[in-house]
């Protein structure tokens, strides 16, 4: 399957959400500002355009599957299935610089505190487009997302 939008051009959002019952609320809150944006959700990440892995890093195990899960997500990037990923939740506030460093083919992370912010990066990777820090500053008290692709394909600094 090809990552191709919905048939009403809406783009397609796939989770991955891991460990505690918090995670799966904080899912939830992502979905409905997706939805209340008119994104669309896909059945499967397999089926979707974007796929957010959402993450834990409360003990060893949880980050270690949270790992695999961000590198399964980036397969599909990589076979063409999806067109972007996006790493959110514990292991992405915790150690997005670490994070950004070791998986340049993500392409974006968010912290816990900007979920809601979701549909305003999830658009625009979605199309391709190639942003910056600036590009999703929404306003001065937010530590908000860092999307690392510059245009020439090399990490912001």
């Amino acid at each position: 399957m090809s990552a191709e939008p919905a048939t009403d051009g809406s783009v397609r959002v796939g989770f991955i959400s891991l460990g505690c019952a918090k995670n799966l609320v904080d899912a939830q809150i992502m979905a409905g500002r997706l939805l209340d944006q008119g994104l669309v959700l896909a059945e499967s990440p397999e089926r979707s355009q974007v796929v957010v892995v959402n993450t834990c890093a409360f003990i060893e195990a949880a980050r270690e599957e949270s790992i695999d899960a961000i590198l399964e997500a980036c397969a599909l990037k990589t076979k063409g299935s999806v067109r972007a990923v996006v790493v959110a939740g514990c292991l992405s506030q915790r150690y997005q610089t670490e994070l950004a460093e070791s998986l340049p083919e993500v392409d974006a992370f968010i912290g816990l505190d900007e979920l809601d912010r979701l549909p305003a990066v999830v658009r625009p990777v979605a199309a391709g487009e190639v942003m910056t820090w600036d590009d999703v500053k929404l306003d001065e008290d937010s530590v908000v997302v860092k999307l690392r692709r510059q245009q020439d394909g090399e990490r912001e600094e």
